[in-house]
């Protein structure tokens, strides 16, 4: 833009020019004095400036607003309304003036909403019986008080009407056998109401004959208002059941089945107890009968169990027998008349029977079509094991069993109770030997004759002068040393002794024999026997 102004300035007086915001050029400056007008000053008036209102809080009665961009306000209204925060109380349109730093001003404008402190309605509402309007189904003013988000108080009046419709029943269950008619006859409450009826099968009347399974409803009306009511109708078949039957009575009781076929649902009724379960318990043989209905009651099938006794068997308790014993079986017997006949599983037909064998044992009783039947264990423990039979010489002891069992007892005819009991005579001796399961076993020894002899002879020995093992020395049993030579690995004789206990201390011609291994030779005489024989064997010599 252009702007153009003279002006004539004398002596020291001074001009200033105010403009708007924009470009300016200065064109000609006329002056009788040049070298003056340097200190001509220009200046630009400011632009007008935003302001922004916002709003701080809002709350039951009040709403707090801040301007912001000047220094000083004025607002249009409120309880504050110089100061830059104001508080509102009345809805409206407010205006905020706003001056800066340059004196400048600026408007901004703002609608304002003030929540009411207490918010008040009423409502008139009309419904059909049966109906629910906001919680409410029956006639009558409402008052509610609540509170708004903001907290604020408020309360609603609602005048309700409710239209009345009567009331229709059906029976619980509408249930016949196919080929029969069933009416359908609601009871209506009350029954003096001017009302019509529509049902899905066209009639319009209060009640109706079917012939079919389905779903039958019924409108009922007002001329306001209408009300629906249903009932399935259920064509059913008898109910289908296993034939009369012949059972045997189990004691001490046991379970009738209705038996039912199919997997439909039926009610029971036994005349003998009154029971209305499938099942019954019974605790004696007898005639007992079931009715068998379908739900709706409108189909019912009997039949009849007769229950007879059955004999009663009890074998006992398991028996526990030592192997090789015998044991007899014999039942008690519980049965009211009638021959009984025995049928045992080892092929006996007898009331008892005698076995030896472990096993499982099954005796069937049977009186008429009924039996019982019980089954018994017979377990066999095993006898000691040992050698019943022995035969050993009369140098040795006599043992009751070859292995030392802590599990077994003795008992000998000479009344010891050892495992073990000295050498003796000639002869036959007998000793009973138990076993912890209380299973005995007698074993018979025999002695006879001297016993072969037996020769003790150490592996090494050390003649170093210790007193320990210095000798090679060799004990017999059952019979005498003659004699005793020993050899060198060469099979020269480096010691020779005859007598009954002959020694070698370990020299050869008074000299130390060397460390090695040597080969004795022992002669010897068994017990009443002149005959020579030998015994050889090797022995290591180290110092």
């Amino acid at each position: 833009m252009n702007y153009t102004s003279s002006y004539t300035i004398r002596g020291l007086e001074g001009y200033s020019i105010l403009l708007f915001p924009g470009t300016f050029t200065c064109l000609t400056i006329f002056s009788d004095t040049p070298e003056d007008y340097t200190n001509i000053t220009w200046g630009l008036q400011p632009p007008i400036f935003p302001v922004k209102i916002t709003e701080d809080s809002k709350s039951c009665g009040s709403t707090v607003l801040t301007a912001s961009g000047g220094t000083s306000y004025r607002w249009s209204g409120g309880k504050t309304p110089t100061n830059a925060t104001n508080t509102f109380e009345e809805s409206g349109v407010y205006s905020v003036t706003a001056t800066d730093a340059n004196r400048c001003t600026s408007i901004a404008l703002k609608v304002v909403n003030v929540p009411p402190k207490v918010q008040d309605a009423t409502i008139n509402k009309t419904i059909c019986q049966g109906e629910i309007y906001d919680g409410y189904s029956s006639s009558g003013t409402y008052k509610d008080n609540f509170k708004t988000a903001l907290g604020c108080d408020s309360s609603r009046t609602l005048n309700l009407s409710v239209i009345g419709l009567p009331q229709v029943a059906f029976n619980a269950t509408n249930e016949f056998c196919e080929g029969n008619i069933v009416e359908l006859s609601p009871t209506i409450t009350p029954n003096n109401l001017p009302v019509s009826y529509k049902w899905t099968t066209g009639e319009t009347t209060s009640k109706i004959n079917v012939a079919k399974t389905g779903t039958y409803a019924i409108t009922v009306s007002n001329g306001a208002c209408s009300k629906s009511f249903s009932t399935t109708v259920v064509v059913g078949k008898p109910p289908e059941l296993k034939p009369n039957e012949t059972l045997c009575f189990a004691s001490p009781s046991m379970v009738l089945e209705a038996g039912a076929l199919g997997t439909n649902t039926y009610s029971y009724f036994w005349a003998s107890s009154n029971t209305t379960n499938p099942q019954l318990t019974i605790f004696q043989p007898g005639t007992y009968a079931v009715k068998v209905s379908t739900l709706g009651g409108g189909c019912v099938t009997s039949r009849t169990i007769t229950v007879l006794p059955t004999p009663q068997i009890d074998l006992g308790l398991d028996k526990l027998t030592c192997e090789g014993e015998a044991v007899t079986l014999r039942p008690n017997v519980n049965a009211s008349g009638g021959n009984i006949n025995y049928s045992w599983s080892n092929g006996s037909t007898g009331i008892e029977t005698k076995v030896s064998q472990s096993g499982q044992y099954i005796l069937t009783a049977t009186q008429g079509p009924c039996s019982g039947r019980d089954t018994i264990i017979v377990r066999n423990h095993p006898l000691p094991n040992i050698a019943k039979e022995a035969t050993t010489c009369n140098e040795k002891p006599l043992f009751a069993a070859e292995n030392d069992d802590s599990d077994l007892t003795y008992l000998w005819d000479s009344g010891e109770t050892t495992r073990s009991i000295q050498p003796q005579p000639d002869g036959i001796y007998r000793v009973k030997v138990t076993n912890q399961l209380g299973c005995s076993l007698f074993r018979t020894i025999t002695v006879s004759g001297p016993c072969n002899p037996r020769f003790y002879v150490p592996d090494i020995f050390t003649p170093n002068s210790d007193g320990v093992n210095d000798t090679f020395k060799a004990i017999m049993v059952g019979g005498e040393i003659v004699s005793l030579t020993v050899y060198n690995r060469w099979g020269h004789p480096v010691y020779f002794e005859q007598s009954k206990d002959p020694q070698w201390n370990g020299t050869f011609k008074d000299a130390a024999a060397p460390n090695g291994s040597y080969v004795y030779l022992l002669q010897y005489k068994i017990q009443n026997s002149e005959s020579i024989s030998e015994f050889r064997g090797a022995i290591l010599l180290e110092r």
